[in-house]
């Protein structure tokens, strides 16, 4: 009979350790995710402003190497149109 009590308060104890362990397994889980979560929010933010960096420097290159191309041309026809307006403010070179 003593043997039975023994068993029973092992069991108790057994169960009750069981219970803390879900408990703190669930904390541990709960936490880990929010700093998954948050470390994956910071990568992701990071990600997308070198995107968004990387992008915007790109088309601004891509088109100040197109206007270079081209200001020449559209300062000549701004002349020209500016001169069969009757504005002689400006001249066209030749």
């Amino acid at each position: 009979m003593a043997n039975s009590g023994i068993a029973m308060r092992l069991q108790k104890e057994i169960g009750l350790l069981q219970h803390e362990f879900s408990h703190l397994d669930s904390k541990l889980d709960a936490k880990l995710d929010a700093k998954l979560d948050a470390r994956f929010k910071d990568f992701s933010d990071k990600f997308k402003g070198e995107i968004r960096e990387k992008l915007g420097l790109s088309c601004i290159h891509s088109l100040s190497n197109t206007l270079g191309n081209y200001l020449p041309v559209l300062m000549e026809w701004v002349k020209i149109e500016a001169r069969d307006f009757g504005h002689n403010s400006t001249k066209v070179s030749t």
